[in-house]
Parts: C-alpha cells; structure tokens; sequence
C-alpha cells in the first residue's frame, strides 16, 4: 500500500514537471527522511483501522496537497516558489490569480495575488510574499503602471534580501537565491519594458549566475532568451549569436515539456529579432515532439504560422518597388484604416500557403483559444493578399465569444473590425459584408472588453482605433459626395473626441508605441481641417514620441505588430509634406527647410536601424562632423506621394528648395527603369530615363552651382529607389554630359548622422585580399576574377599587404588586423548585397563572410591596435537588383563595422575596367586628393578615353558611400 501511494507522488512530481516553466522542483519526497516520514505514516494508515485517525491522516494529506498546488501555480504563473505549508483558502486565492494572469485579465490578478500577499504578510510567510510581489510586478508591467511595478519587485527583492543600489548575490542562502534569479529576470523585464536594455541585461546575467550556481539548466535557458532580446536591442549581435547557440545546444538536455517551452519561447524570440529561419527550425522542432499532444500542437501550429506570415511579408515589403502600385479601386485617403493591398510577388506566395495550411491546423484540432486566434489570423491573411471573397466566407466563422475577457481579446476585437471594414471597401463584395455601424459596435465592445479588465493600454488603442474609424468615415464623406458635410463634420469631431480620449489613457511616457499613434491621428485630423500649425504640432510630438521607443520598433509586442513602412515612415513624410507645403507662394521658411532635413536625416537613421535591427543613436551621437558643408554642396531629394522635393544647401548659404510635379509612383518607375537598362546595356533608354533624374535633381540648381566657387563636391542623401542608381550616369542632354563628366566629385549618404568627416591619412597602408579562382561555396557558383593582377597593381602604388585565395579567409583576415594598423581594406571578391541577410556576403576562401563577420573583423573587437579603416574597397560586388533597401545593406556594412567609408560597385564590372579604374583611384589617392575626388578622376579619365563613354554600365557601377574626404 505504502509503495502504491508513493508511486502516486512520484507521479504527481512528474506531472507538475510537465507544467513549470523555471527553476528545477525540489520536491521533499527525494530525500530520504521524508521517504521514511511517507512510509511510517502509510504503515501507521494500514495498521490504525479507526475512522479519526483516517480523517487525521487525511487532513494532512490535505496540507500536503494545498504546499503542491501552490508549487504548481506559482511555477506556471512565472517564478520559483518556496516549499512552505500554505492553507487551502490561500492556494485557491493564488490559483484564481494565476488564471486570471494566463486569461489576460491582469487587474483581477493583482487584486486576487494581493489577497494572498495579505495573508502570507499575517502569517509571517515572508518567502511566499517575496514570491507574489514579484508576480504581482509582472501583471503591473502587462498594464504599464511602471511605478507599481517597480515598487512590488523592489519589495520583493528586499524580503529576499538583495540590494538592487548594491547588486551582489554573497551571503545569500540557497533557499532565497531560488526566489531571487526568476526575481531578478522579472526586474530586468521592468528595465527592458522601459528601453533600459543594458540596465536589464546587467540583471539578466547576475540571474543567470545564480540559475548556474543552483545547475538550473531550464532557468537559465528562459534568462538566455531574455538576454538575446537585450543584445540585439543594443545591437550587439556576434553576442546574442553566441547565446542562441548555447540554448541550441542546452535545449537538448532538457526533458521533452521544458524542451518544448524553451523551444516556443525561442521561436517567438528570434521571430520578434528577424530571425525568421531560425524560429522557424525552433517551432517544427517543437511540433515534432508534441505532434501527439493537440493542445500544445495547436499553440505551436499557430506560432508557426505566424512566422510564415512574416517569412511571406517580409518577401513583399523586399519587393515592393517591383510588384507594382497599391491597389487602386480604393480613393486615394492615406489613413491606417484604408485598405491598401499590394501586389504579391511570386517568392512570397509560398510562405503564405504555408502559413494559410498551418492556421488551418490550428482551427482543425479545435482548440477554442487557439482556434480563434487562427481564424482570425487566416482571416487577415485572406484580406491582405486580396483572397476578398474567401475572406468574407471564413468572417462568418469566426466567433469571439469563446474568448475569454482579456487584453488578447480587446486586440482580436479590434483586428476583427479592421478586417471587416478592408472588405467594406472592396466594390466587388457591396452589400454582402457587415455595416460601418456593427463594425463600430465591435469596437465599442472593445472599449467595453478593456475597461472591465480596467486595462488602460488596451482602452486606449480600443478607444484610439474608433477614431480611426471615424476618420476613415469622415474623408470617405468628403469624397463620396461634397455635399455631405454635416455628416463629415460630424466624424472629425468624434474622431477627435477618441483620439484624444485615447491619447489621455496612454501618455507618451508611458505607453509611447501606442500614444505616438494617436498623435499622428490628431495631426491627421488637424491637418483635414486645415488648421496647418496645430498639424505640426501633432506630428512633431509623434515624431517625438517615435524617439522614446527606438528600441521597441525592433521587439514590439505582436498583437500590435507594425510594418516599418507602413507605421514609422508615413509619419516622418507627412510631417515633412506640411513644413515644405507652402501656402504664401513665397520662400519657404529656414526654420522649415532645416526641421525637414532634420526629419529626413532622422527617418533615414530610424530606416536604417530598422533593417540593420540594431540601435544606432550612439553612433550618431559620437559623430564628429567638423568638415561638413566646407565644399560640399547636400542634395537631398524627397520623395511624397504628388511630388519631388529637393532640398539643398551650398557651402556658405542656408538652405533652399525646389519641388517637381511628379507622383512618387513616376519618380520609381524611372529609377527602375534607368537601372535594368544600364544592365542591359541599353545607354539610349539608360540616358533618356536619366536625363530625366538630371532635370529632377540638377538642372534647377546649375546656375546657383557654377557660382559658388567654394563647391568640389556634391554629397546626395537620397531616397528610397533613388538608392539603387548612381548619380556619376545622370545625363546632361543640353550639354551632352554625364555628371561625371562635369567637375564636381560625387558623394552618398545614407544619413548624415553616422558617418565621421574626417580627413584622410596622409600615407596609404593597406590590406588587399582576393579571390581569383572559381569556387562553389554554400551551393552558389562563383566565377573566376582577375585579382591576382588587381593586387600586384595596388601593391606596386602604396604599402599593401596581400592575402590570396586560399590565403584569404576569416582567421587570417583577424589576425591582420588585430595586430596591425592599417588605412584600406581592399576586397577584390565576389560579393552580394541584398535587404536579406541570407544573400548578403562577401566571398573569402571556401567560406562566406556575413556582415556580423565582416562587422566583428571591422570594428576593432579584440584588436591590439587602435587604428580605424578609413576605406573599405568591395571591387566585385553587386547590390540585388530590385530591391529598394539593397543599399542599406551596404551602407549598413560601413555603419555597423566602423569604417569611415566604402568604394562599392552597384553591379558587376568586367576586369579590365575594374584594374583599370582601381589603378588610377590608388594613384589620386597617394596624390593626397580626397576619396571622392579620386574616383572622379579615375572614372572621368576612362570615360574621356572614349571607349567606355558610351558604356554606363562599366564607370557607373561605382559610389562612394560615406565620408568623401
């Protein structure tokens, strides 16, 4: 009998195995006093018959169960407890709270877990205390109220007896430091919520040596994908790669129920950073070892379908200059609440089906929560590709009742409605989908949802997506017929009435990834009625507000998950429209020019962080820029939806500007075709097209540019598709001249925040590698290059050291330049930039260099020497054709690795010319001439030659990214 019952126990031990999430159960049946204590009073129960001492018996019984069941909800609720005897009433008021946290209902937790506190607080349960506060702080943070949520953690560290002005571990017992590392994670939750990433991360890694101290393999495994989250917010990549490579390694040690925690968790994790292969692998793993268990599959299911949604976005945005214009049977309105639907490229199409299949896996295994979530994930999947009337067939299944009240379904409500009105603005389905006033009844049960769960994010974007919809409705008035405008006035001032209600729930400094939103919609609404200051105003605080949460645009929570382009940009381009409209026919304003510029520099900044997903403000912050504008005429064209702004400044004068009367679709469709006819070599639709960019950009400033002596060069901070065609081939057709003809050296910027403008070292000393063999690396086909010869005439013209072929790889590489000061890094091989990490390398010998090599090469870790590379030379790489944001990558290269500045081709150039051209850049560079000006003269002489002049395709393949000096 006495055996049977401890079976039981061990089978209780391994079922609440199966639902922690931390730190390993120490559970008192492994020692063996207690195993003797089971035996004796299992021997007592057989051998005492008596009816008092059964109920005796199982009164104790009773407790010991109530020690479980606290261990067991705490545990699933988010960290360790303490093996302390609790009443009944006790567990039942911490269990209640724990299903209120996992519903969403973080209000009603934190009254229930506060009863518990009171309780433990009267029993001197001081540990079990320490335990709940730090619960409570998390549903605090889940709410945003950050002051409760420091003040209950810091509460709960102090029972523990941890100094957080002192953070050290001595002297603390084992018991507490079980309590403290899940303690401490919960703290750098805070500080991370609160863009203090390397605050958190300083928490997270003294967590971490408490979960090693403790051989708390499954603990620290949650702590390492905190830590990752941290790293990659403060860009420090080679890091977090580090990091994710031990949970790899680790997760495999774990039993099968953590393992597919840790697994989830990191499919999640690496999903939020950008690493959608990555998640991917982590989520079918976790399939493949749940495929039986229907609940966790069809969570699993849905994680991973949400990663082939953003596999498959990812794709389109990548694509988006080449497939074509938004969706055109909609009015031209420019609110979030417009449906726009883009074209989808072919190499997207896949990760959708896949995503469609794997919500469809979730809604057949009929898990309520799960399901619903699929439904409605499958629904926006449906709508966003243009399946409309597949799309209204799947609406109609959707049923949010089986949600329980929760911040998720305050979020389902919402998208459910956005949903519903993209079809009503589909002419094909009129009629056939639900009105605007039951659409608006769903969101009003949203409000209504939130202010049960007295959640004030969650009201706030319910109360702030009603605006929306009323803006929407208001310009739709205007546009339908110009007579309804009682019914137009009507929806601004509600509109304005939400959006401002909504601002107040969610103050900047509190919530600022959603309050940035309802201050662009107030300036939207402003603007509508013509009140241009007030406009401003608004969007000068979103862009603000924008500021705070740098961070959070790379790991935002994915209910309301945004598209760069889709929900920073806009706000930047808009502000901008509005300083450079100008209503007076006169001179725009300096003040105007110089927040638009500011603005531009910022959204470049902000785009570039986006894609690199790394913080780049304190590079930008330590930028030395002493020589800027000394002969430097900046050009920056700015491209909105109904014209071409360019804005300029010449050395010595302020700033002017210029507008062309062209839409940003025409601006894009020359820059497109300028560039695939230089690839096919077609230099009369190539000059037609940039005779075209020449008039946009040029042409109004020659006579301002001929009198002012003072400018050598012209630095170009361009925009968007204007990236991918270099400026040295904009064609003169009144003079019959390239650009580069002319006598100004030529300059880009991707923003001119991040690079140093500091002159050049008077002595060249440089590293050349290269690659002059044909090789098959990572199944991709390279061809044979020249750069045996390439290197023998770098070396002939400047102290340069050589490295080879076989030479030429990653830890030769290192070792030079950790030892040695050098000027120029010279790459002769191939090399491929693309907006996708996957297809952007540099080919060193039978391997690949990605840029976070390149980046750890560059960037002086572990270096000896404290030299910087002034110029790093790519002579044989190519950026992705069609792809708009391919640039980034390479300017991204430059920013991340430290170099000053980076002499790139845009495409692939034959050798001759590249010998050539690399000769005569080396001999003007020893000269002492500027980078700038060196290439001008290497590609003005060959050009002058006369054999290449009318070959584009071969001196216009090279820019200068960076400093030019």
């Amino acid at each position: 009998m006495a055996r049977k019952w401890f079976a039981f126990l061990l089978t209780v031990e391994r079922f609440l195995k199966r639902f922690r999430l931390r730190a390993p159960l120490r559970l008192p049946w492994r020692s063996s006093a207690f195993k003797k204590y089971i035996l004796l009073v299992f021997h007592k129960f057989t051998d005492d018959k008596t009816a008092e001492t059964q109920r005796a018996l199982k009164k104790k019984m009773k407790r010991v169960w109530a020690v479980l069941f606290l261990i067991g909800f705490l545990l699933a609720f988010g960290i360790s407890p303490v093996l302390s005897q609790a009443p009944t009433s006790i567990v039942q008021i911490v269990r209640e709270g724990k299903i209120y946290y996992d519903k969403g209902q973080y209000q009603q937790a934190i009254e229930k877990l506060q009863q518990a506190i009171n309780n433990f607080e009267k029993t001197g349960n001081t540990l079990n205390q320490a335990v709940t506060l730090s619960n409570i702080s998390l549903a605090y943070q889940e709410l945003g109220e950050w002051q409760e949520a420091e003040k209950t953690i810091n509460q709960s560290l102090q029972i523990i007896g941890f100094d957080s002005q002192k953070p050290q571990i001595t002297g603390i017992n084992t018991q507490n430091l079980k309590i403290l590392a899940p303690s401490l994670d919960i703290y750098g939750k805070l500080l991370f919520k609160r863009s203090q990433p390397d605050n958190a991360l300083n928490y997270w890694r003294l967590a971490a040596k408490i979960y090693q101290q403790l051989n708390d393999n499954s603990g620290l495994i949650q702590n390492q994908i905190n830590q990752v989250q941290a790293l990659q917010s403060l860009g420090l990549y080679q890091q977090a790669k580090v990091i994710v490579g031990q949970i790899e390694q680790n997760v495999e040690t774990l039993p099968a129920a953590l393992k597919t925690q840790a697994l989830l968790s990191l499919g999640d994790i690496l999903r939020a950073t950008g690493d959608l292969k990555g998640s991917q692998t982590a989520l079918e793993e976790a399939l493949t070892i749940n495929k039986d268990k229907p609940a966790i599959a069809a969570k699993t299911w849905l994680s991973l379908g949400n990663t082939f949604y953003a596999r498959a976005n990812l794709e389109r945005e990548r694509r988006a200059s080449q497939t074509g214009d938004r969706n055109q049977q909609t009015p031209k309105i420019v609110t979030p609440w417009q449906c726009t639907i883009n074209t989808v490229p072919s190499e997207a199409i896949p990760f959708y089906e896949q995503a469609d299949k794997a919500y469809q896996k979730v809604i057949d295994l009929q898990s309520d929560e799960f399901s619903t979530k699929a439904q409605l994930n499958r629904f926006s999947l449906l709508t966003d590709t243009g399946k409309f009337t597949t799309a209204l067939q799947a609406s109609k299944n959707i049923n949010l009742s089986k949600l329980s009240p929760s911040r998720t379904k305050v979020y389902a409500q919402i998208n459910l409605a956005r949903e519903l009105a993209c079809l009503n603005q589909q002419p094909q389905l009129t009629n056939q989908v639900t009105s605007w006033q039951e659409i608006d009844n769903i969101l009003k049960d949203s409000v209504q949802t939130a202010e049960t769960l007295a959640d004030k994010r969650a009201k706030s974007y319910a109360i702030g997506n009603r605006g929306s919809l009323y803006e929407y409705l208001a310009i739709k008035n205007q546009i339908d017929s110009q007579n309804k405008t009682n019914s137009k006035n009507q929806n601004l001032k509600t509109a304005q009435k939400l959006t401002s209600e909504a601002l107040l729930l969610a103050q900047p400094s509190q919530a600022p990834s959603i309050a940035y939103q309802w201050q662009w919609q107030l300036g939207r609404l402003a603007n509508i009625q013509g009140d241009k200051p007030k406009a401003v105003a608004n969007y000068q605080a979103a862009v603000n507000t924008l500021e705070l949460v740098r961070d959070d645009l790379l790991s935002i929570n994915s209910d309301v998950q945004f598209s760069f382009r889709d929900n920073v940009e806009p706000v930047y381009r808009q502000l901008v429209n509005l300083l450079l409209t100008n209503t007076e026919n006169g001179s725009l304003p300096q003040k105007n020019l110089t927040s638009a510029i500011n603005l531009i520099d910022s959204l470049q900044l902000a785009e570039l962080e986006n894609f690199l997903r790394c913080n780049l403000a304190s590079v930008a912050r330590n930028q030395q820029n002493t020589q800027i504008g000394k002969n430097a005429a900046f050009i920056y064209p700015i491209i909105l939806e109904n014209r071409l702004e360019v804005v300029y400044k010449l050395p010595g004068e302020q700033f002017k500007s210029f507008s062309n009367s062209v839409t940003r679709n025409e601006v894009e469709k020359t820059a497109q075709k300028l560039r695939k006819a230089i690839a096919k070599r077609d230099t009369e639709t190539a000059n037609e097209n940039s005779q075209t960019v020449y008039q946009w950009l040029i042409k109004p400033l020659e006579t301002e540019l001929e009198k002012n002596q003072a400018v050598e060069t012209l630095v170009f901070v361009l925009d968007t598709e204007l990236r991918n065609i270099p400026m040295a081939v904009l064609y003169d057709q009144k003079n019959k001249e390239y650009l580069v003809e002319k006598k100004y050296a030529l300059s880009v910027l991707p923003t001119s925040q991040l690079f140093n403008l500091r002159p050049s070292s008077e002595k060249l000393k440089i590293l050349a590698g290269g690659i002059s063999e044909a090789l098959e690396v990572e199944n991709r086909q390279f061809e044979a290059i020249n750069a045996k010869e390439e290197l023998n005439q770098i070396s002939e013209l400047a102290s340069t050291q050589s490295l080879l072929n076989q030479q030429f790889n990653q830890k030769a590489l290192q070792q030079k330049l950790k030892n040695e000061n050098f000027s120029v890094l010279h790459l002769a091989t191939h090399g491929n930039f693309s907006s996708d990490p996957e297809q952007t390398y540099i080919l060193a010998y039978n391997e690949l260099l990605r840029p976070n090599d390149i980046n750890r090469l560059l960037s002086g870790e572990n270096r000896q020497t404290s030299n910087r590379i002034e110029l790093l030379v790519l002579s044989a790489c190519q950026t992705a054709s069609g792809d708009n944001r391919a640039t980034l990558g390479l300017a991204g290269l430059a920013v991340r690795a430290g170099a000053d500045s980076t002499l790139a081709t845009l495409w692939k150039v034959n050798d001759e010319f590249t010998i050539k051209l690399i000769e005569r850049f080396y001999q003007e560079l020893n000269a002492g001439v500027s980078k700038a000006e060196a290439l001008h003269r290497a590609q003005k002489a060959l050009v002058f030659a006369g054999k290449y002049r009318n070959e584009p395709y071969d001196w216009g393949a090279y820019i200068l990214v960076g400093n030019w000096l």
